[in-house]
């Protein structure tokens, strides 16, 4: 008994210990990167714009280039060339909406959307269809 008490205390512990060092690592990176991860060569964003609309256009030709090398099937190519058309359709409907000025929560909103995207075509290029 005693030894599970010792075990679940250690354990939390870690967590407490992990959970402060994760929020100081969070506080110290610029946005693009928590959105996307590290841009080195060969990773999915390498190249790509930082600006909104940049990535979505990125998105949409990688979209487009994995349904020509046959990486994705036609089903999964219009289902990603929603979703990013969607992320498209919010982006300028906020734009349009706030004066060319995104608003914080438009501007995450649509980020959430590009990276929904994005991690979809990570598990199809990793995965398959």
């Amino acid at each position: 008994m005693k030894k599970a008490m010792l075990i679940t205390a250690l354990v939390a512990s870690m967590a407490g210990s992990a959970a402060a060092l994760t929020a100081t690592a969070v506080v110290a990176q610029p946005m693009v990167e928590l959105r996307f991860g590290f841009e080195a060569p060969g990773s999915f964003w390498y190249h790509a714009p930082t600006d909104i609309g940049g990535r979505i256009e990125f998105i949409g030709r990688r979209i487009d280039r994995m349904k020509t090398d046959g990486r994705i099937d036609a089903n999964e190519y219009r289902i990603d060339r929603a979703q990013i058309t969607n992320a498209q359709a919010t982006y300028q409907t906020a734009l349009a909406r706030d004066h060319g000025q995104l608003s914080q929560e438009d501007e995450l909103i649509v980020w959430h959307k590009i990276k929904e995207v994005s991690d979809r075509m990570h598990w199809q290029a990793a995965w398959g269809y």
